[in-house]
């Protein structure tokens, strides 16, 4: 039986429907094929600057270990900026670093290895991926490697640049278990340490502003200044002048138990104030008459009276540390005196609570309504002072650390392909099959016909 491209395109179009059909199912087993055995890889190229880093060693002159990048710390610190349950040797697991090594490095090490001469090249720029399964998105792989960078920039500048991180602030839960003016006093701990903090950095690097917040430190404790100055001064008053407390005996009997500690801790500074004192005293009285002694002393050999500087030294320190001694007791038990006094004014305050029961409800209604505000307020400058300081780490660490590409997604199966290859097999495996049909039933009717007229 013959057939000529006619009866192909006549025998495609009659099974249209079939081709159709073949076409749709073709294309579903690709896009299930490349879903299910999808992976999303999320690349970053680096590169270590320092001069150390080509003698492969890090800036404090120790041997240099690229897979401090996955050390577990370092993932765990970035899971917890993500906010994921996840466990930390699964991603350790599917973390790949990859030196890239010049081909002119390779073409030297050749030569050399020819010749008989020992070459050894530390690399300095490397690639560092992080892949992840079909279950995941390429998004989620990107941000789990910035995550991981970012937790690494931090771990690096404080380990060898001694760039000190944020004091840890970790949120307290600030809500009934603790009395009003506990929960003052904790914002006000957060905000005067964060505060002492930020003017360090400032004296480190005081030509330094994020690009990405637009702010440098003296502009971060200006906002701190501000919610400490009248935000939470606000809520001292609050409490105060309202005597507002969950429990009122507890409060007082606290406050007395921390003015009998004062007390005992400033007795016991004073004792050590004087012990020190007296011990100069007395130091300084034996120097005196060792120096009478010595100018008095007429004897022609001068190598008896020459001092020896090692011993002076000494002396020297040993002074200088009773004298540091008798200062910080004296100011420890000063300090001692002020808190104590502070804590009697207290127990003054909410001994004598004469506030009507309408009124405390009212000040305790815009005490809990200005708690909320602070902690919001705090929470969104905290956010504002990590992007801050993280830029600050790459702008002190980018003569040791640059970031020569963005965080790169690629998908290892490209669906694009697959799609093209399922329409093409499907489109061919269709009309090869409507033809056939087409044939088969041909060949019968023509078997049948024949039969009819041999009958």
């Amino acid at each position: 039986m013959e057939l000529t491209i006619w009866d192909v395109f006549r025998s495609v179009y009659k099974w249209k429907l079939l081709v159709v059909i073949i076409l749709i199912i073709g294309i579903g087993c690709a896009y299930f094929y490349v879903n299910r055995n999808q992976t999303y890889t999320a690349e970053i190229l680096i590169k270590y600057n320092d001069a150390n880093a080509e003698k492969g060693l890090n800036p404090k002159g120790d041997k240099f270990d690229i897979y401090e990048i996955i050390t577990p710390s370092i993932i765990a610190s970035a899971i917890r900026d993500l906010n994921l349950a996840i466990n930390t040797e699964d991603v350790r697991r599917s973390v790949v670093i990859t030196p890239l090594i010049p081909d002119q490095v390779n073409e030297i090490k050749k030569s050399k290895v020819k010749a008989g001469e020992e070459y050894t090249y530390y690399p300095v720029q490397y690639y560092v991926s992080y892949t992840v399964g079909s279950d995941k998105s390429g998004v989620y792989a990107r941000n789990m490697l910035d995550a991981i960078m970012q937790s690494y920039d931090r771990y690096y500048a404080e380990k060898y640049l001694n760039q000190s991180n944020l004091p840890d602030l970790s949120d307290k839960d600030i809500s009934g278990q603790y009395d009003y003016l506990d929960r003052a006093e904790i914002f006000e701990g957060k905000v005067n340490g964060i505060i002492s903090y930020l003017i360090d950095k400032h004296a480190e690097s005081k030509e330094f502003r994020s690009a990405k917040t637009g702010m440098n430190f003296v502009d971060l404790q200006g906002e701190y200044n501000n919610l400490r100055n009248f935000e939470i001064k606000s809520l001292f008053s609050l409490v105060f002048s309202g005597r507002l407390t969950n429990d009122r005996e507890k409060l007082i009997k606290n406050y007395e138990y921390k003015i009998e500690q004062l007390s005992f801790n400033g007795s016991k500074k004073l004792e050590e104030s004087n012990t020190a004192l007296n011990i100069l005293k007395e130091y300084s009285k034996n120097n005196t008459v060792r120096t009478q002694i010595n100018m008095g002393d007429s004897s022609p050999n001068l190598k008896d009276n020459v001092i020896d500087a090692d011993k002076f030294k000494t002396s020297e320190t040993t002074y200088d540390k009773i004298m540091d001694q008798y200062i910080d007791s004296g100011v420890a038990r000063y300090d001692n005196l002020i808190d104590a006094e502070e804590c009697k004014k207290i127990v003054e305050i909410f001994k004598s609570d004469d506030v009507p029961l309408a009124q405390k409800q009212i000040m305790t209604g815009k005490a809990e309504a200005l708690i909320k505000r602070i902690d919001m307020q705090l929470k969104r400058l905290i956010s504002i002072t990590d992007s801050t300081l993280a830029d600050y780490r790459r702008y002190k660490g980018s003569k040791y650390i640059t970031y020569l590409s963005s965080v790169n997604i690629m998908s290892n199966l490209s669906l694009k392909f697959y799609l093209m290859v399922s329409v093409v097999m499907g489109l061919g495996f269709g009309m090869l099959l409507a033809i056939a049909i087409e044939i088969i039933y041909k060949s019968r009717a023509a078997h049948v016909k024949a039969r009819d007229e041999v009958v």
